[in-house]
């Protein structure tokens, strides 16, 4: 079993490997009788709630800076961000449950739940529960397709080299696609950025600018965040569901890698005639610390565009 502890302990750490092959294989030696369920569920969440334990002590010292790291090696680091903090917010308690069924999101909610100061036991009672679930479902798997897993085994036997190449070729291709949208997303070619000493210089002028931020409700509570700024969806502005003045400059801003989502919502705005939308650079967090190095100056206010 110490397979199993060891690739769900490393994928629940970051990395990419499919612990729930090892569980369903393992679902297949139970069938056999060659080891017990009990040992694989076992050896499952200790091997979970060790990585997801340590991933919550850095989300509650660290908050969002750790959200960025995870996924910033993401290959879709923005959906891993607001898809993350939209279903936690959402399901709160109960995404954990579900959470381990879905890679990307597995990897994340645990620094958020230490992040938004979720009590430690309440974390690790739904940690172990919800991954208790997960290796339950592929151990079930694994022992009701036995006979079909031992198939799939001998063919891999005997066609090794074929079935590698044909897994390296559909990976790489994978990951180049995403890749080559991550730079492009990530260049924001057509969006100007501005940094937070400039934003700064603009909230002391008249009229101010517009700031939207576009983090989830749940970082917002947890951390705060420029003073006034309007609280606005991504989707909704890139289904034009939202007005704005066309003469005050629009500042959007997030807490994702790259910027991403401040782009995304600065282009969809540029594209509806609001041509002095731009994104602020390094978002939530160059905001957190430029303002931490001046916190002798008085914060400017802002005032309420729909005034």
């Amino acid at each position: 079993m110490l397979l199993v502890f060891l690739a769900v302990l490393l994928e629940q750490a970051g990395l990419p490997l499919p612990s729930f092959g090892v569980v369903v294989a393992a679902g297949a030696l139970v069938a056999a009788g060659m080891v017990t369920g009990a040992s694989v569920l076992a050896a499952a969440v200790a091997g979970a709630l060790l990585a997801n334990v340590a991933w919550y002590g850095a989300g509650l010292r660290f908050g969002q800076r750790v959200l960025r790291l995870l996924c910033r090696v993401s290959l879709s680091p923005d959906t891993c961000v607001r898809m993350t903090q939209s279903i936690f917010e959402r399901w709160g308690l109960a995404s954990l449950l579900l959470s381990k069924f879905l890679p990307g999101i597995s990897l994340v909610a645990p620094p958020i739940a230490g992040a938004v100061r979720m009590p430690l036991l309440r974390f690790v009672a739904a940690s172990a529960a919800g991954t208790l679930l997960w290796a339950s479902v592929y151990l079930t798997l694994g022992y009701l397709f036995r006979d079909q897993i031992d198939q799939v085994f001998d063919y891999g036997r005997r066609h090794l080299q074929v079935v590698l190449h044909v897994l390296a070729a559909l990976v790489l291709l994978y990951v180049a696609y995403r890749a080559v949208q991550r730079w492009v997303v990530a260049q924001g070619r057509g969006v100007p950025r501005i940094g937070v000493e400039e934003l700064l210089r603009l909230l002391t002028a008249e009229p101010q600018p517009v700031v939207l931020d576009l983090r989830s409700p749940l970082l917002r509570d947890a951390e705060g965040g420029i003073p006034g700024a309007l609280a606005a969806e991504l989707d909704r502005i890139e289904r034009s569901g939202m007005e704005l003045p066309y003469d005050r400059d629009i500042v959007t801003y997030c807490a994702c890698p790259n910027d991403v989502s401040a782009v995304r919502a600065a282009r969809a705005l540029r594209r509806r005639g609001y041509v002095r939308a731009m994104a602020l650079r390094g978002g939530a967090e160059a905001w957190s610390a430029v303002r931490s190095r001046q916190a002798g100056v008085a914060r400017p206010g802002l005032t309420d565009p729909a005034a």
